[in-house]
């Protein structure tokens, strides 16, 4: 298999040079040029028989007219068809695919040593453990605190919550509990957050919309 699939074809040039050719014999050349460059732009060995099989025509037909046909196409000097313009796009396309591998190379090192390089209090550092989070410093139930609180079963001449209410519900129970957890210090108060003096503790302002 060559090292480059892809051959560059110049078709304007190739059917200017070919319009003597007959249909086979055109065929035949063009079985040629690709022979070659898939033999990785090495010429072809002067070998009737292996010649004949590649234009895909009998030894006799080979020798009786489509080899002094195409025989002006390549240089022979030297025991093989070397077709000039088809070794030269070889070279030249040899030549980029060393500069794309090298320059691919060089990219993969480099970004490898960038990797390497990573501080190592940065790709270790944790994640902060924050001290309050907005939910405890709003007093902000979860979902299921506030459906539990509308689940909850009244007590005895108590009604049963609405949503809204289960909702209030959650908000003081929230509220309650973080006031317990900090030992009775309900902080921030209502007052704080509604800008109310008389609002009193968050947990008891909920409760008012309880009532």
């Amino acid at each position: 298999m060559s090292q480059a699939p892809s051959m560059p074809l110049y078709t304007d040039a190739l059917l200017g040079d070919t319009l003597h050719l007959s249909a086979e014999e055109f065929g035949a050349y063009c079985l040629l040029l690709f022979a070659t460059w898939r033999n990785n732009g090495r010429a072809l060995p002067d070998d009737d028989r292996k010649l004949a099989r590649i234009c895909r025509v009998s030894i006799w037909k080979w020798k009786q007219s489509l080899r002094a046909q195409l025989l002006p196409f390549f240089n022979t000097d030297d025991g093989a068809w070397h077709q000039k313009r088809l070794e030269k796009e070889w070279d030249f396309v040899a030549k980029r695919r060393e500069v794309f591998a090298k320059k691919g190379t060089q990219g993969g090192h480099a970004k490898a040593l960038k990797t390497n390089k990573r501080p190592l209090a940065h790709a270790l550092a944790p994640n902060p453990i924050p001290i309050n989070t907005p939910s405890e410093c709003l007093y902000a139930p979860s979902a299921h605190t506030a459906r539990d609180a509308r689940a909850r079963p009244a007590a005895a001449g108590q009604k049963k919550l609405s949503p809204i209410e289960g909702i209030f519900r959650g908000f003081a129970d929230a509220a309650d509990a973080i006031e317990a957890r900090n030992g009775g210090a309900d902080q921030p108060s209502a007052g704080a957050l509604l800008d109310d003096p008389g609002a009193g503790s968050v947990a008891a302002f909920y409760r008012r919309g309880l009532a």
